[in-house]
C-alpha cells in the first residue's frame, strides 16, 4: 500500500480521476465529508473515516518513541509526518536502538495503511449507490 501511494497507483481518488479524466479538484474524498481531494496525505493525516486507525497508529509510535524520540517525531508538523512516514527511512544507523526505532515505526505505519485501507473499503462497498 505504501509502494501505492508513493508512486500514484493507489485506489484513492486523485487516481482513479485522473485515469477517469475527472478535474483535480472534484476528486474528493467519498469517505467523508470535509470536500478535500482523496490524495495520499488526505488519507494518512486526515481523513475521518480513519480516525480510529489514525489513533491507534499515533498512540503506538508515541509508545515506541516515549524513552527517546530519536528522529524528531514530536517536533514535527504533519506535512512532514506524513513525509517521514511515505519516505524511504532515514540512512541505517551505527546504533542498533535507533534501527530498531524506525523498524517499529515503519511496521506500525504498515499496520495502519492495513486497516485503514480495509476500513475505506467497508465503507465504500456500504454506501455504493
Amino acid at each position: 500500500i505504501k509502494t501505492k501511494l508513493r508512486c500514484g497507483t493507489s485506489e484513492l481518488e486523485i487516481e482513479r480521476g485522473r485515469h477517469s479524466g475527472t478535474a483535480r479538484i472534484n476528486r474528493e474524498c467519498r469517505c467523508c465529508s470535509s470536500g478535500d481531494v482523496e490524495d495520499s496525505f488526505h488519507f494518512v493525516m486526515k481523513c475521518s473515516r480513519v480516525r480510529h486507525e489514525r489513533r491507534v497508529m499515533n498512540k503506538e509510535i508515541e509508545s515506541t518513541i516515549r524513552d527517546k524520540g530519536y528522529f524528531g517525531w514530536n517536533r514535527m508538523n504533519p506535512k512532514q509526518k506524513w513525509a517521514f512516514l511515505l519516505g524511504d527511512g532515514p540512512p541505517v544507523h551505527d546504533e542498533t536502538d535507533v534501527n530498531l526505532q524506525w523498524g517499529k515505526i515503519e511496521t506500525t505505519f504498515y499496520h495502519f495503511l492495513t486497516t485503514a485501507y480495509k476500513a475505506r473499503r467497508e465503507y465504500l462497498k456500504s454506501h455504493e449507490g
